[in-house]
């Protein structure tokens, strides 16, 4: 390929001013014509790889005393738009928690591109997100445009593209996931008992270690934040029961006595583990100590009744009409 002639002169006259060329080092990619200055390319540049060659050109005449004179050649390669833009990753994951105001930045997208000036120029956007997300097409800064909640959605995956300035233009492609970490926003709900006012039958010939009630709750959150524990609050001044923390199944620490007969209404805390601060509920879980249940409405009156005593008082040994 014909890049340039050097020319070079002389005022003598007849073999004194015939001028040869000969090319300096480093100047491999290059053939030079001794007799014409003629300079050619001896391969295909690759602006990306060298952008710049520089050596020298020698010009001697054919005197008895040959006389010579160097000169530098610069040789600048232009840009061609053959490549595409690169992402730095083939797929973003970004994190973000589930309580981020709207509008905030939930990650940045890098991109790059081999070539130079106009052909490195890359603008961004994004392809299907149903307009979740705002992207800088300059940037690259992704920002919310929905409230998130992670127990309605708990990760958004959307596709970017990239497309620079060049003529004809070249693009890429990119997968984006933002993934909602799960913040502690939500109360264990009770599943049974399935309402306060219920109750469950403990007969006095029952032993030491059985189960005599349960104490089941979810939470819609993940994680610690949705594990649970359980524990007896209030109305078990005697020690007679005994919750399991961890599965909430309530067993008698002894056998009860005829002094145990009657109501007794355990408080039981449900609480998450979750941080940096825990949630919980309250739940009321009513034994009735006795050989038989005998007068129900006896004692869904007596439930009634404690409605109005404080949480934190005792109302155990309720005996039943004689």
């Amino acid at each position: 390929m014909f890049l340039t002639t050097i020319s070079a002169t002389d005022e003598d006259s007849g073999r004194n001013a015939e001028i040869v060329y000969q090319l300096g080092p480093n100047a491999s990619f290059f053939d030079l014509d001794r007799k014409t200055g003629v300079l050619t390319a001896s391969r295909v540049f690759d602006r990306e790889e060298q952008e710049r060659f520089l050596f020298t050109v020698t010009a001697r005449d054919n005197g008895t005393r040959a006389l010579q004179s160097q000169a530098a050649v610069i040789v600048t390669i232009l840009d061609e738009n053959d490549n595409t833009p690169k992402f730095t990753h083939n797929h973003f994951q970004f994190f973000v928690s589930e309580n981020l105001p709207k509008y905030s930045t939930v990650g940045v997208i890098t991109v790059t591109d081999a070539d130079a000036g106009e052909n490195a120029v890359v603008r961004l956007s994004i392809l299907n997100d149903n307009e979740n997300f705002i992207l800088d097409p300059d940037s690259g800064v992704i920002k919310s445009n929905v409230s998130f909640d992670r127990e309605q959605q708990s990760s958004y995956t959307f596709d970017v593209r990239a497309v620079d300035n060049g003529s004809p233009p070249c693009s890429s492609a990119a997968k984006v996931t933002i993934n909602v970490i799960d913040v502690n926003d939500n109360p264990p709900i009770v599943i049974y008992p399935p309402s306060n006012t219920s109750f469950k039958l403990v007969p006095l010939s029952a032993i030491p270690g059985s189960v005599v009630a349960e104490v089941f709750a979810v939470d819609g959150d993940t994680g610690m934040n949705a594990e649970l524990k359980y524990t007896i609050v209030s109305g078990n001044g005697r020690s007679l029961f005994r919750i399991d923390p961890v599965t909430g199944n309530i067993t008698l620490e002894e056998k009860p006595t005829v002094a145990d007969t009657g109501l007794h209404r355990l408080v039981v805390n449900i609480s998450d583990l979750g941080y940096p601060k825990s949630l919980h509920t309250l739940v009321l879980v009513f034994l009735y100590v006795n050989d038989t249940v005998g007068n129900s409405s006896y004692i869904h009156d007596l439930i009634r009744r404690t409605m109005e005593t404080p949480l934190d008082r005792n109302i155990e040994f309720k005996k039943p009409p004689s």
